[in-house]
Protein backbone atom coordinates (compact mmCIF):
# COMPACT_ATOMS: atom_id res chain seq x y z
CA UNK A 1 0.00 0.00 0.00
CA UNK A 2 1.25 3.42 -0.59
CA UNK A 3 2.50 5.85 1.96
CA UNK A 4 0.08 8.87 2.32
CA UNK A 5 1.10 11.48 -0.05
CA UNK A 6 0.96 14.29 3.05
CA UNK A 7 4.05 11.92 4.62
CA UNK A 8 6.15 11.79 1.72
CA UNK A 9 6.11 15.83 0.31
CA UNK A 10 6.73 16.39 4.44
CA UNK A 11 9.82 14.77 4.42
CA UNK A 12 10.72 15.61 0.74
CA UNK A 13 9.06 18.69 -0.40
CA UNK A 14 7.00 18.87 -3.39
CA UNK A 15 6.98 16.01 -5.69
CA UNK A 16 7.87 15.71 -9.51
CA UNK A 17 6.91 12.54 -11.71
CA UNK A 18 9.31 11.43 -14.04
CA UNK A 19 7.42 8.38 -15.46
CA UNK A 20 8.31 4.65 -14.84
CA UNK A 21 11.15 2.99 -14.37
CA UNK A 22 12.12 -1.39 -14.99
CA UNK A 23 14.13 -2.28 -11.77
CA UNK A 24 15.45 -5.08 -13.74
CA UNK A 25 17.05 -3.35 -15.59
CA UNK A 26 17.44 0.05 -13.90
CA UNK A 27 16.31 1.58 -17.08
CA UNK A 28 16.14 4.66 -17.32
CA UNK A 29 19.64 4.78 -15.72
CA UNK A 30 19.34 5.92 -11.58
CA UNK A 31 22.11 6.52 -9.59
CA UNK A 32 22.56 8.25 -6.14
CA UNK A 33 23.87 11.69 -6.55
CA UNK A 34 22.02 12.29 -9.53
CA UNK A 35 18.29 13.86 -9.71
CA UNK A 36 16.30 16.64 -8.08
CA UNK A 37 14.97 16.37 -4.52
CA UNK A 38 11.13 15.29 -5.34
CA UNK A 39 12.19 13.16 -8.66
CA UNK A 40 9.85 9.76 -8.62
CA UNK A 41 9.33 7.01 -10.68
CA UNK A 42 6.63 4.24 -10.46
CA UNK A 43 8.16 0.58 -10.96
CA UNK A 44 6.81 -1.04 -14.04
CA UNK A 45 9.56 -4.29 -14.44
CA UNK A 46 9.84 -5.76 -10.58
CA UNK A 47 13.72 -6.14 -10.05
CA UNK A 48 16.67 -5.95 -7.64
CA UNK A 49 19.26 -2.55 -6.75
CA UNK A 50 21.42 -1.33 -4.71
CA UNK A 51 20.78 2.49 -3.61
CA UNK A 52 22.52 3.98 -0.47
CA UNK A 53 24.38 1.30 0.40
CA UNK A 54 21.12 -1.08 0.60
CA UNK A 55 20.06 -4.04 -1.76
CA UNK A 56 16.10 -3.17 -2.44
CA UNK A 57 14.27 -5.21 -4.06
CA UNK A 58 11.50 -3.20 -5.92
CA UNK A 59 8.02 -4.94 -7.04
CA UNK A 60 5.52 -3.77 -9.68
CA UNK A 61 3.68 -0.07 -8.70
CA UNK A 62 6.66 0.50 -5.73
CA UNK A 63 7.77 4.37 -5.91
CA UNK A 64 11.54 4.95 -6.39
CA UNK A 65 12.25 8.70 -5.02
CA UNK A 66 15.47 10.80 -5.12
CA UNK A 67 15.53 12.77 -1.59
CA UNK A 68 18.54 15.02 -2.94
CA UNK A 69 21.13 12.37 -2.02
CA UNK A 70 20.02 8.60 -2.76
CA UNK A 71 17.05 7.06 -4.20
CA UNK A 72 14.35 5.50 -1.80
CA UNK A 73 12.07 2.80 -2.37
CA UNK A 74 8.66 4.02 -1.27
CA UNK A 75 5.87 1.08 -0.78
CA UNK A 76 3.51 1.47 -3.78
CA UNK A 77 2.31 -2.32 -5.48
CA UNK A 78 -0.24 -4.82 -4.31
CA UNK A 79 3.26 -6.81 -3.79
CA UNK A 80 4.08 -6.22 0.07
CA UNK A 81 7.76 -6.21 -0.39
CA UNK A 82 9.46 -5.47 3.42
CA UNK A 83 12.71 -6.60 4.73
CA UNK A 84 11.67 -8.20 7.79
CA UNK A 85 7.72 -9.82 8.84
CA UNK A 86 6.42 -10.69 12.36
CA UNK A 87 2.46 -11.73 11.98
CA UNK A 88 1.41 -11.39 16.15
CA UNK A 89 -1.88 -12.71 17.90
CA UNK A 90 -2.48 -12.02 21.17
CA UNK A 91 -5.42 -13.89 21.17
CA UNK A 92 -5.38 -16.81 24.37
CA UNK A 93 -7.87 -19.03 22.80
CA UNK A 94 -7.38 -22.28 21.03
CA UNK A 95 -8.18 -20.89 17.64
CA UNK A 96 -5.16 -20.50 15.50
CA UNK A 97 -3.57 -17.47 15.43
CA UNK A 98 -1.96 -15.40 13.65
CA UNK A 99 -3.12 -16.73 9.97
CA UNK A 100 -1.46 -16.15 6.84
CA UNK A 101 -4.36 -17.24 4.34
CA UNK A 102 -3.41 -16.96 0.50
CA UNK A 103 -6.73 -17.45 -0.69
CA UNK A 104 -7.43 -17.85 -4.81
CA UNK A 105 -10.48 -16.75 -5.22
CA UNK A 106 -11.34 -18.18 -8.64
CA UNK A 107 -14.97 -17.59 -10.18
CA UNK A 108 -13.86 -21.07 -12.02
CA UNK A 109 -11.64 -23.13 -10.25
CA UNK A 110 -10.21 -26.44 -12.12
CA UNK A 111 -7.86 -29.60 -11.49
CA UNK A 112 -4.02 -28.66 -11.50
CA UNK A 113 -4.64 -24.84 -10.87
CA UNK A 114 -2.16 -23.52 -8.90
CA UNK A 115 -3.15 -21.59 -5.69
CA UNK A 116 -0.65 -19.52 -3.65
CA UNK A 117 2.99 -19.90 -3.90
CA UNK A 118 5.81 -19.07 -1.88
CA UNK A 119 9.40 -17.96 -3.29
CA UNK A 120 13.03 -18.01 -2.04
CA UNK A 121 15.10 -15.52 -4.32
CA UNK A 122 18.50 -14.59 -4.16
CA UNK A 123 21.10 -13.33 -6.76
CA UNK A 124 23.95 -15.82 -8.09
CA UNK A 125 27.45 -14.98 -8.57
CA UNK A 126 26.69 -12.77 -11.44
CA UNK A 127 24.29 -10.91 -9.69
CA UNK A 128 20.99 -11.68 -11.27
CA UNK A 129 18.35 -12.62 -9.19
CA UNK A 130 17.64 -16.68 -8.88
CA UNK A 131 15.08 -18.18 -7.80
CA UNK A 132 16.30 -21.13 -5.07
CA UNK A 133 13.36 -22.72 -3.71
CA UNK A 134 9.67 -22.66 -3.86
CA UNK A 135 6.60 -23.79 -2.19
CA UNK A 136 3.20 -24.02 -3.64
CA UNK A 137 0.09 -25.07 -3.62
CA UNK A 138 -2.41 -26.93 -6.28
CA UNK A 139 -5.75 -28.26 -7.23
CA UNK A 140 -6.55 -31.88 -7.79
CA UNK A 141 -10.13 -31.81 -7.67
CA UNK A 142 -12.49 -28.59 -6.88
CA UNK A 143 -15.18 -30.69 -6.49
CA UNK A 144 -17.87 -29.55 -3.65
CA UNK A 145 -17.46 -31.71 -0.52
CA UNK A 146 -14.79 -34.23 -2.32
CA UNK A 147 -11.90 -31.25 -2.98
CA UNK A 148 -8.75 -32.22 -2.72
CA UNK A 149 -5.53 -30.33 -3.37
CA UNK A 150 -1.41 -31.29 -2.86
CA UNK A 151 1.57 -29.02 -2.02
CA UNK A 152 4.46 -29.07 -3.66
CA UNK A 153 8.24 -28.24 -2.76
CA UNK A 154 11.30 -26.92 -5.20
CA UNK A 155 14.62 -26.31 -4.97
CA UNK A 156 17.08 -25.21 -7.74
CA UNK A 157 19.74 -27.53 -9.26
CA UNK A 158 22.01 -26.61 -12.15
CA UNK A 159 20.16 -23.60 -12.11
CA UNK A 160 16.76 -24.75 -12.52
CA UNK A 161 13.88 -25.05 -10.26
CA UNK A 162 13.14 -28.84 -9.63
CA UNK A 163 10.11 -30.59 -7.57
CA UNK A 164 11.57 -32.35 -5.00
CA UNK A 165 8.80 -33.85 -2.59
CA UNK A 166 4.90 -33.40 -3.25
CA UNK A 167 2.12 -34.06 -0.24
CA UNK A 168 -1.22 -35.36 -1.79
CA UNK A 169 -4.33 -36.47 -0.63
CA UNK A 170 -3.24 -39.55 -0.09
CA UNK A 171 0.15 -40.22 -0.20
CA UNK A 172 3.83 -38.30 -0.06
CA UNK A 173 6.33 -38.77 -3.16
CA UNK A 174 9.47 -38.16 -3.24
CA UNK A 175 11.34 -37.78 -6.56
CA UNK A 176 8.18 -37.75 -8.64
CA UNK A 177 9.83 -36.60 -11.84
CA UNK A 178 12.67 -39.65 -11.64
CA UNK A 179 15.55 -37.68 -11.07
CA UNK A 180 18.68 -38.51 -9.32
CA UNK A 181 17.46 -37.00 -6.01
CA UNK A 182 18.67 -39.23 -3.25
CA UNK A 183 17.14 -39.55 0.03
CA UNK A 184 18.73 -39.77 3.53
CA UNK A 185 17.29 -40.31 6.98
CA UNK A 186 19.69 -39.90 10.20
CA UNK A 187 18.59 -40.97 13.08
CA UNK A 188 20.24 -39.98 16.24
CA UNK A 189 23.26 -42.58 16.04
CA UNK A 190 23.28 -43.49 12.72
CA UNK A 191 24.30 -40.70 9.42
CA UNK A 192 22.61 -42.87 7.38
CA UNK A 193 19.56 -45.08 8.84
CA UNK A 194 17.82 -45.23 5.94
CA UNK A 195 19.20 -43.90 2.41
CA UNK A 196 17.54 -44.01 -1.21
CA UNK A 197 20.18 -44.49 -4.05
CA UNK A 198 18.20 -42.94 -6.90
CA UNK A 199 20.92 -43.52 -9.20
CA UNK A 200 21.29 -46.87 -9.23
CA UNK A 201 17.36 -47.67 -7.62
CA UNK A 202 18.17 -49.15 -4.56
CA UNK A 203 17.64 -49.05 -0.65
CA UNK A 204 20.36 -48.95 1.63
CA UNK A 205 19.74 -48.95 5.80
CA UNK A 206 22.66 -48.25 7.35
CA UNK A 207 24.89 -47.67 4.72
CA UNK A 208 24.85 -44.65 1.92
CA UNK A 209 26.18 -47.32 -0.53
CA UNK A 210 23.65 -49.80 -1.11
CA UNK A 211 25.15 -53.08 -3.73
CA UNK A 212 21.93 -54.69 -4.54
CA UNK A 213 17.99 -53.38 -3.57
CA UNK A 214 17.33 -53.61 -0.44
CA UNK A 215 21.32 -53.37 1.78
CA UNK A 216 21.47 -53.60 4.94
CA UNK A 217 23.78 -52.89 7.47
CA UNK A 218 22.98 -54.25 11.20
CA UNK A 219 20.92 -56.59 12.53
CA UNK A 220 17.47 -57.59 11.03
CA UNK A 221 14.41 -58.80 12.80
CA UNK A 222 11.27 -60.19 10.71
CA UNK A 223 8.62 -60.86 13.53
CA UNK A 224 6.60 -63.05 11.06
CA UNK A 225 7.65 -64.59 7.74
CA UNK A 226 9.41 -63.57 4.33
CA UNK A 227 9.19 -65.07 1.03
CA UNK A 228 12.16 -65.69 -1.48
CA UNK A 229 12.14 -66.17 -5.33
CA UNK A 230 8.55 -66.41 -6.38
CA UNK A 231 7.29 -68.07 -2.64
CA UNK A 232 4.27 -65.66 -0.91
CA UNK A 233 4.80 -65.47 2.53
CA UNK A 234 2.90 -68.40 4.85
CA UNK A 235 0.24 -66.41 6.52
CA UNK A 236 1.14 -68.48 10.04
CA UNK A 237 4.12 -68.64 12.73
CA UNK A 238 7.72 -67.13 11.59
CA UNK A 239 10.12 -68.26 9.11
CA UNK A 240 11.19 -68.49 5.46
CA UNK A 241 9.03 -69.66 2.74
CA UNK A 242 10.40 -71.32 -0.13
CA UNK A 243 8.95 -71.40 -3.35
CA UNK A 244 7.04 -75.10 -4.14
CA UNK A 245 9.03 -75.13 -7.16
CA UNK A 246 13.11 -75.03 -6.11
CA UNK A 247 14.55 -72.12 -7.80
CA UNK A 248 18.33 -73.66 -7.94
CA UNK A 249 21.18 -71.57 -7.58
CA UNK A 250 24.99 -71.77 -8.61
CA UNK A 251 26.38 -70.13 -5.51
CA UNK A 252 27.71 -72.96 -3.31
CA UNK A 253 26.92 -70.81 -0.20
CA UNK A 254 23.29 -70.34 -1.36
CA UNK A 255 20.39 -71.77 0.40
CA UNK A 256 17.45 -72.40 -1.89
CA UNK A 257 15.64 -74.64 -0.82
CA UNK A 258 13.38 -75.82 2.16
CA UNK A 259 10.20 -78.07 2.21
CA UNK A 260 8.87 -80.52 4.45
CA UNK A 261 6.56 -83.40 3.25
CA UNK A 262 5.73 -87.38 3.11
CA UNK A 263 6.38 -89.97 0.54
CA UNK A 264 4.81 -93.29 -0.37
CA UNK A 265 7.09 -96.31 -0.37
CA UNK A 266 6.64 -99.34 -2.02
CA UNK A 267 8.41 -102.81 -1.48
CA UNK A 268 9.37 -104.51 -4.95
CA UNK A 269 11.30 -107.97 -4.93
CA UNK A 270 13.97 -107.47 -7.72
CA UNK A 271 13.78 -111.06 -9.00
CA UNK A 272 9.76 -112.04 -8.86
CA UNK A 273 7.01 -112.26 -5.89
CA UNK A 274 5.52 -109.31 -4.08
CA UNK A 275 5.20 -107.16 -0.85
CA UNK A 276 2.03 -105.63 0.11
CA UNK A 277 2.50 -102.89 3.29
CA UNK A 278 -0.36 -101.94 5.67
CA UNK A 279 1.86 -98.79 6.75
CA UNK A 280 3.73 -97.20 3.62
CA UNK A 281 4.25 -93.95 4.60
CA UNK A 282 7.44 -91.68 5.66
CA UNK A 283 8.78 -88.07 6.55
CA UNK A 284 11.21 -85.92 4.98
CA UNK A 285 12.60 -82.79 5.18
CA UNK A 286 14.76 -81.39 2.52
CA UNK A 287 17.62 -78.45 3.05
CA UNK A 288 18.95 -77.33 0.19
CA UNK A 289 20.45 -80.43 -1.71
CA UNK A 290 20.09 -82.55 1.30
CA UNK A 291 17.22 -84.67 2.02
CA UNK A 292 16.43 -86.70 5.59
CA UNK A 293 14.05 -89.34 5.21
CA UNK A 294 12.33 -91.40 8.06
CA UNK A 295 9.45 -94.13 8.51
CA UNK A 296 8.09 -97.12 9.61
CA UNK A 297 6.69 -99.69 7.08
CA UNK A 298 4.70 -103.01 7.87
CA UNK A 299 4.23 -105.63 5.65
CA UNK A 300 0.66 -107.30 5.15
CA UNK A 301 1.36 -110.18 3.00
CA UNK A 302 4.25 -111.54 1.11
CA UNK A 303 3.80 -114.08 -1.93
CA UNK A 304 7.49 -115.87 -2.39
CA UNK A 305 9.40 -112.86 -2.85
CA UNK A 306 12.57 -113.32 -4.43
CA UNK A 307 16.00 -110.92 -4.84
CA UNK A 308 17.15 -107.90 -3.55
CA UNK A 309 14.48 -105.78 -2.04
CA UNK A 310 13.88 -102.19 -3.85
CA UNK A 311 12.35 -99.56 -1.83
CA UNK A 312 10.72 -97.10 -4.26
CA UNK A 313 8.88 -93.49 -3.89
CA UNK A 314 11.40 -91.18 -2.28
CA UNK A 315 10.47 -87.85 -2.74
CA UNK A 316 13.33 -86.69 -4.60
CA UNK A 317 15.83 -88.28 -6.89
CA UNK A 318 19.47 -89.07 -5.74
CA UNK A 319 22.13 -87.47 -7.46
CA UNK A 320 23.62 -88.34 -10.63
CA UNK A 321 27.38 -90.62 -9.96
CA UNK A 322 29.27 -92.50 -7.47
CA UNK A 323 30.04 -89.79 -5.61
CA UNK A 324 26.00 -89.54 -4.17
CA UNK A 325 25.30 -92.93 -3.24
CA UNK A 326 24.62 -92.89 0.71
CA UNK A 327 24.31 -95.50 2.57
CA UNK A 328 20.49 -95.84 4.85
CA UNK A 329 20.16 -97.21 7.95
CA UNK A 330 17.57 -99.84 8.39
CA UNK A 331 16.83 -102.03 11.03
CA UNK A 332 13.90 -105.04 11.16
CA UNK A 333 11.97 -106.97 12.82
CA UNK A 334 9.75 -109.82 12.35
CA UNK A 335 11.96 -111.19 9.29
CA UNK A 336 11.69 -114.76 9.15
CA UNK A 337 13.55 -117.39 10.69
CA UNK A 338 16.27 -118.35 7.94
CA UNK A 339 17.49 -114.30 8.29
CA UNK A 340 21.02 -115.04 10.24
CA UNK A 341 22.40 -111.74 8.87
CA UNK A 342 22.18 -108.33 8.42
CA UNK A 343 20.46 -106.31 6.41
CA UNK A 344 21.95 -103.39 4.08
CA UNK A 345 20.96 -100.38 2.29
CA UNK A 346 21.91 -97.57 -0.04
CA UNK A 347 20.43 -95.29 -2.71
CA UNK A 348 21.48 -94.93 -5.95
CA UNK A 349 21.04 -91.81 -8.80
CA UNK A 350 16.96 -92.53 -8.52
CA UNK A 351 14.11 -92.31 -6.12
CA UNK A 352 14.48 -96.22 -4.74
CA UNK A 353 16.31 -97.58 -1.82
CA UNK A 354 18.49 -100.62 -2.58
CA UNK A 355 18.70 -103.28 0.41
CA UNK A 356 20.34 -106.33 0.65
CA UNK A 357 21.55 -109.14 2.74
CA UNK A 358 24.96 -109.64 4.52
CA UNK A 359 26.39 -113.22 2.69
CA UNK A 360 28.51 -113.87 5.71
CA UNK A 361 31.46 -113.28 3.89
CA UNK A 362 31.74 -109.50 2.79
CA UNK A 363 29.38 -109.73 0.44
CA UNK A 364 25.76 -108.51 -0.03
CA UNK A 365 23.17 -110.19 -1.80
CA UNK A 366 19.26 -110.61 -2.00
CA UNK A 367 17.34 -109.97 1.15
CA UNK A 368 13.73 -109.67 -0.16
CA UNK A 369 12.90 -113.52 1.18
CA UNK A 370 13.63 -112.34 4.75
CA UNK A 371 10.54 -110.52 4.50
CA UNK A 372 7.18 -111.63 5.66
CA UNK A 373 3.59 -110.78 6.75
CA UNK A 374 3.99 -108.92 9.87
CA UNK A 375 7.55 -107.22 9.46
CA UNK A 376 8.81 -103.99 10.14
CA UNK A 377 11.26 -101.96 8.54
CA UNK A 378 12.47 -98.89 10.13
CA UNK A 379 14.68 -96.73 7.53
CA UNK A 380 16.36 -93.24 7.98
CA UNK A 381 18.83 -91.67 6.44
CA UNK A 382 19.94 -88.52 4.44
CA UNK A 383 21.01 -88.15 0.89
CA UNK A 384 22.16 -85.33 -1.72
CA UNK A 385 20.02 -84.65 -5.09
CA UNK A 386 21.81 -83.47 -7.65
Amino acid sequence: MLKAISTITNALGALNYKGTWNASSNTPTLADGTGAKGDYYVTSTAGTQTFGGLQLFFGIGDWIVYNGAVWQRVEGGSDGNFANVTMTSTDAGATAAPLLDLYRDSATPAASDTLGEIEFNGEDSAGNKQQYAVIHASILSPTSTAETGQIHFETATAGASTEKMIIGSSNLVINDIGAIYNVRIEGDGDANLFFTDATNDRIGVGTISPAVKLDVNGLVKISTTMGVGAATPAASGAGVTFPASQSASSDVNTLDDYEEGTWTAAFVPSTSGTITLTAATGTYVKIGRSVTISGLFTVASVSSPVGYLTITGLPFAGGTGTSFRTAVSIVAGGLAATMTTFLAANIQSDSNIYVFKSNGTGGLSGGAEAIQAGSEIFIGGTYQTS
